[in-house]
């Protein structure tokens, strides 16, 4: 049924845009769905696409919070001797120096980070299952079975 949802949601997104909007403009928009929003006017939201961009915000911010928990207890379990109290705040601190610093503003110059992100998280995909399967393959040979 949620996929009915979305597909229903989505169908009627594309069709108003090409309604809205021309096929030139459309190759040419960066960001169509917003565009569109920013046409809508409502009595008690003055921009309903601000609102939209700011979901999204907190979108990025539970999946950064999550990929941040992730890498703590990862690293709390690679070194379990270490009792440093110190390692989250290190982590923690990665991350926005990390948006502030490496990453640009610009948006034409974020595209080619997300290029590279994205190609980044195919290789992680694809490589670490057979990485993995690769060490337990190894792990089985010396006698020890983890699978």
């Amino acid at each position: 049924m949620q996929n009915l949802i979305t597909t229903f949601s989505y169908t009627l997104t594309v069709l108003v845009a090409f309604g809205f909007f021309s096929l030139h403009q459309l190759q040419h928009l960066k960001y169509p769905v917003l565009n569109l929003l920013s046409y809508v006017e409502l009595p008690f939201v003055q921009r309903i696409d601000d609102l939209v961009f700011n979901i999204t915000l907190f979108r990025v911010l539970i999946t950064s919070v999550l990929y941040s928990w992730a890498a703590i207890v990862t690293i709390k379990w690679l070194l379990p001797t270490s009792n440093k109290q110190w390692i989250p705040y290190v982590i923690l601190a990665i991350f926005p120096l990390a948006s502030f610093f490496v990453i640009p503003s610009a948006l034409e110059k974020t595209e080619h980070w997300l290029s590279l992100f994205g190609f980044a998280e195919v290789g992680v995909a694809f490589l670490l299952p057979i990485f993995l399967l690769v060490i337990l393959l190894i792990n089985k040979y010396r006698g020890r079975n983890y699978a």
